[in-house]
């Protein structure tokens, strides 16, 4: 079976197994925690855990993607919260709730993300996710440092090693100062 994108689940099918792997981490997990419970839940194949969303500018996986927005939904929802850098947690008030209907989940979010009579969104998911969460992808910062480090590793820079290699990321990143 050819693995692609198809083959990783959609967000709606993460979010109850998302909740309860937080429910099975004491109502507060990681990042990484989190998705280890979801891709156990889910029995997820290695294969489909480790396709990467875009290879060219992250080393993102296609299942970590649509997870970062199930949380996000979760978020927008009312439902989860982040309560440290990378770390997520669900709502004291929310503790009760076991499981959510993914459409419901859908629908109210994109109420809420709906342009409102002025044209200008009552939320806008995006702009939401970025001032409201310092762990938001920052495509620019990521993408260049991401395309520099598989640059250096594909060239295998020798020598001398760590000057040439922290004069080429400073470049890229678009920094003319020297190095002190």
């Amino acid at each position: 079976m050819a693995v692609n994108h198809n083959s990783v689940p959609r967000k709606e099918d993460m979010y109850n197994p998302l909740l309860q792997a937080l429910r099975d981490l004491g109502g507060s997990g990681t990042i990484d925690e989190i998705a280890e419970h979801v891709i156990t839940a889910l029995r997820v194949p290695d294969d489909v855990a480790s396709l990467f969303h875009n290879p060219e500018t992250s080393n993102q996986t296609e299942l970590e993607y649509r997870l970062a927005w199930a949380r996000t939904y979760f978020k927008l929802y009312g439902l989860l919260e982040r309560s440290g850098r990378g770390v997520w947690s669900i709502r004291a008030d929310k503790q009760v709730v076991e499981r959510v209907d993914p459409l419901e989940v859908n629908r109210v979010v994109k109420v809420l993300t709906r342009p409102s009579q002025d044209g200008i969104p009552e939320t806008d998911v995006d702009a939401a996710t970025e001032e409201e969460d310092p762990e938001a992808p920052d495509a620019t910062w990521r993408q260049t440092l991401h395309k520099v480090l598989t640059t250096v590793v594909a060239r295998r820079v020798r020598a001398p090693r760590n000057a040439s290699v922290a004069r080429e990321w400073i470049r890229a990143c678009g920094s003319d100062r020297p190095l002190r």
